[in-house]
């Protein structure tokens, strides 16, 4: 949605951040096997679906990075108590596949962009963060190795960071 609002309606943008997302659906960007398939999950309960009690598995001691699993855990048994969705990921696919191809018109937007993807993220590519790099003329790039999809509680000071200095730019660039 936000690539969308920069491309057709560039005044009203003066910043953007683009976190872990694609500029299409090309076969190159997005896990196929995800992206293909439009069932919904099984309908879960509240007690087989995460929750502070149940741990999924945790990472390899390798991983510099590790994500914050109880955390985690107790937001996805919050959102479960909010309203349990299963059909919510076949529709955010269906709406992948429908989308248009935004490579290209990406080249037209001229403000400030901030892209931060994950290296190992199995849901879309980090080679679609350097094409959106490419196309944006005023982009910094962050690709970060051994992030996935999620970002972790380690970087969101950086992120946060680059944010604020992405959207600085905008500021500066629009007093000018």
């Amino acid at each position: 949605m936000a690539q969308m609002l920069a491309i057709h309606h560039p005044e009203r943008v003066r910043s953007i951040g683009l976190l872990s997302t694609i500029p299409g659906r090309t076969a190159a960007t997005c896990s196929t096997a995800r992206a293909t398939s439009s069932a919904s999950p099984r309908s879960a309960s509240r007690v087989s679906r995460p929750s502070p009690g149940r741990r999924p598995p945790s990472p390899p001691p390798a991983a510099p990075l590790r994500p914050q699993v109880e955390w985690h855990t107790q937001k996805a048994g919050e959102a479960y108590d909010r309203g349990y969705a299963p059909e919510g990921f076949a529709r955010q696919w269906a709406a992948l596949r429908r989308a248009p191809e935004r490579l290209e018109q990406l080249r037209s937007v001229t403000v400030p962009a901030l892209i931060f993807h994950g290296r190992d993220d199995e849901l879309l590519h980090w080679r679609a963060a350097v094409d959106m790099a490419d196309a944006l003329r005023h982009a910094e790039l962050q690709v970060h190795p051994e992030v996935g999809h999620l970002i972790p509680h380690e970087l969101w000071p950086e992120l946060v960071s680059a944010l604020a200095r992405t959207a600085q730019r905008g500021e500066e660039a629009r007093g000018r």
